[in-house]
């Protein structure tokens, strides 16, 4: 009965002796989103769908042979330019949101929330459990690419690793953290980064540190990345 974007996350994130319990929870947070105006939902998102329309297009039609990864780097780019937000500055992806718990009776690595663009109070978030802020302000962000890319207005944010997850973790991570921004904080990010950096880091964009790492590890430190000019490590002060 769940509809086949909903059913091809969901599948791929719950153990067959988990099936009835996790139906239960999603129908009882279906319960708690509601459903409300998705005209009025729109006019609240329709500029950054719009602004962001080439690169979800790319996704959608290439069928998974684009790297979803990067279209949710290059998505999140978008947004923060389009909304003025500094690349060093924390963006703040629960002013788009309303978020709700639904607590699931326990933790496994199956469905973390479930998302509608058209709740009652507007787009709706319905976790399985309490996070605290990082992990939260993280599971807002994966959402929000749903709420301005998804074709549908239902969604699901589960642990496994479908294409539709895989975009959604990627803008989740630059939207949070931008990788020019983590350079720029950085006095010479081609070399020692330590667990202090990483730390600070982390709180001004209130963050996790894994979410700072993977930046590092993946965009920062790769031979192509795009930054801000670095010292070299062979410079002279002036």
């Amino acid at each position: 009965m769940l509809p086949p974007h909903l059913a091809d996350d969901f599948f791929n994130s719950v153990e067959p002796r988990h099936l009835t319990d996790r139906l239960s929870w999603l129908e009882s947070a279906v319960a708690t989103a509601g459903s409300g105006a998705a005209a009025e939902v729109a006019a609240s998102t329709a500029e950054l769908t719009a602004v962001c329309a080439d690169i979800t297009e790319r996704f959608y039609r290439s069928h998974g042979l684009d790297d979803p990864w990067l279209l949710g780097f290059l998505t999140a780019q978008r947004v923060r330019s389009h909304l003025g937000v500094a690349d060093t500055a924390e963006f703040n992806p629960e002013e788009f949101l309303t978020y709700h718990t639904s607590e699931a009776p326990y933790f496994d690595r199956g469905p973390v929330a479930y998302g509608t663009r058209t709740g009652t109070e507007g787009p709706t978030l319905v976790a399985t459990r309490r996070f605290t802020r990082r992990p939260r302000r993280f599971l807002q962000a994966r959402a929000l690419w749903h709420v301005i890319c998804d074709r549908n207005d239902t969604f699901m944010v589960v642990a496994s690793h479908t294409h539709r997850q895989h975009i959604a973790r990627g803008f989740a991570l630059e939207v949070l953290a931008p990788a020019r921004g983590i350079a720029a904080l950085l006095s010479d990010p081609r070399h020692l980064v330590s667990s202090e950096d990483v730390d600070n880091i982390a709180g001004l964009y209130g963050v996790g540190t894994i979410v700072v790492e993977h930046q590092l590890d993946n965009k920062v430190l790769a031979l192509d990345f795009d930054g801000p000019p670095r010292r070299r490590p062979d410079a002279t002060p002036a």
